[in-house]
């Protein structure tokens, strides 16, 4: 269990410190009417976050996991082959496939395991990185209007399904409390921004 963690570990902080990142850097450059408006609106800490910070800088986010997940790649054939003192360790993975084709310079091996790869960030991008990069141009704060008319057909599904548009008010009702229900808190604890510990974990 111990290399497995390990091996997690490793393709987690291939992507999680660069998406970390990019969200503080993002945040640092809100622009200002907005923080006015945030300030405006009496917003606490944890609101801005929520409301302010978050949503402006998903877009940009969104597109920095997908650039990520290539980093992910290249960690996972690393981790699941791993050498030790006694010997190398292979994890069950396409990692280590790919390191034992190489190894036996199977041919066929490795094809099989690009042709699993291809596959596997096809139905990544059909599946979740499409509907939720036509979903986040709402997030985007510019002054002309250049959203992409690429509709994707699971977006449009999730468009018209009866099932989503069921949950949908109960999610935005808890998302609202969530978010909003914190302004007894704050005047009781002091909840603090989020992005303070983004800060701190960083710097």
């Amino acid at each position: 269990m111990g290399l497995e963690a390990a091996a997690i570990f490793g393709i987690f902080t291939s992507q999680a410190w660069n998406i970390a990142l990019i969200l503080y850097q993002t945040i640092r450059i809100v622009p200002a009417e907005l923080t006015e408006a945030a300030t405006a609106f009496k917003l606490n800490a944890w609101q801005r976050f929520w409301r302010i910070e978050l949503p402006y800088s998903i877009p940009g986010l969104l597109w920095n996991i997908m650039v990520s997940q290539s980093a992910a790649w290249f960690a996972i054939t690393a981790s699941e082959a791993i050498p030790t003192i006694t010997g190398d360790v292979s994890l069950p993975g396409i990692g280590s496939y790919i390191a034992l084709g190489l190894t036996d310079s199977n041919i066929i091996a490795i094809f099989y395991a690009l042709v699993a790869i291809i596959i596997n960030i096809v139905l990544f991008d059909q599946l979740l990185f499409r509907p939720l990069v036509k979903w986040s141009e709402k997030f985007k704060y510019e002054s002309i209007n250049n959203k992409t008319t690429d509709n994707p057909w699971l977006y449009r599904s999730y468009k018209k399904s009866q099932l989503v548009n069921a949950i949908k008010p109960i999610f935005s009702t808890i998302v609202f409390w969530l978010i909003n229900g914190t302004s007894f808190l704050n005047k009781k604890i002091n909840l603090k921004s989020p992005t303070r510990y983004i800060k701190r974990l960083l710097i």
